[in-house]
């Protein structure tokens, strides 16, 4: 079977895992969230008193970090995070984590601790990754680059949705302001900021399932 890596990148909140995973189950790939190895440091440093800003704590903390991916051994080929020997798949899923992962994805040496986590994966000769700089940093060479996206309100209606609705545990507008903040963060942070690779094929997928997002970007896949 002939090698393809699939690069998706984009905003907070876009669909870009949903998509992903949804294209790894179709055409047989592995699939790689990057988003869940930062929010997985998220996690350690808030177990441990919470991310800071100060290099020092950082550098002492990061040897102590016990991080791995597994595959599940399922025929989705789904990558499952661990902290030692715990699987924190579910647990890095809280809103929570995402606001500090970003943060922490400013953090050149958690940047630098996990370049060759992800590069080594990526030696798979079937993959897809998602996240904010697959096709410029991690996979720069990938055989389709796809960069996703939808306006604030309609990706801040999806995770609100997601979340339970009106049980939510925040309103659909402190979600939005959310998102928007982390927007702003990762557009903005020096170290890796969300970047468009010059090469990439854009989606708007506001007004699309995700069978209908499959299908576009197989449509797109080198013949």
């Amino acid at each position: 079977m002939a090698p393809l890596s699939i690069a998706i990148d984009g905003p907070a909140a876009c669909g870009k895992s949903s998509l992903a995973k949804a294209l790894a189950r179709r055409i047989g790939l592995y699939h790689l969230e990057t988003g869940g190895l930062y929010r997985s440091v998220a996690l350690f440093f808030l177990e441990r008193g919470g991310p800071t800003d100060d290099p020092h704590r950082i550098l002492d903390l990061l040897p102590e970090m016990d991080l791995s991916i597994r595959p599940d051994g399922s025929s989705s080929r789904e990558i499952h995070f661990f902290l030692g020997d715990r699987d924190v798949t579910v647990d890095i899923r809280s809103e929570t984590v995402g606001k500090w992962a970003s943060t922490v994805a400013t953090i050149p040496a958690v940047r630098t601790y996990l370049l060759p986590v992800q590069r080594h994966f990526a030696e798979n000769d079937r993959i897809v990754m998602d996240g904010r700089d697959i096709g410029t940093v991690i996979l720069p060479d990938a055989s389709l680059k796809i960069f996703l996206s939808a306006p604030a309100a309609t990706r801040a209606l999806r995770r609100w949705l997601q979340l339970g609705g009106e049980n939510a545990p925040q309103s659909l507008q402190e979600i939005q302001d959310d998102l928007e903040e982390r927007d702003r963060q990762d557009l903005a942070r020096s170290i890796a900021p969300l970047t468009r690779a010059s090469d990439a094929i854009d989606l708007d997928n506001s007004r699309m399932t995700i069978d209908e997002s499959v299908d576009w970007v197989i449509e797109r896949l080198p013949k």
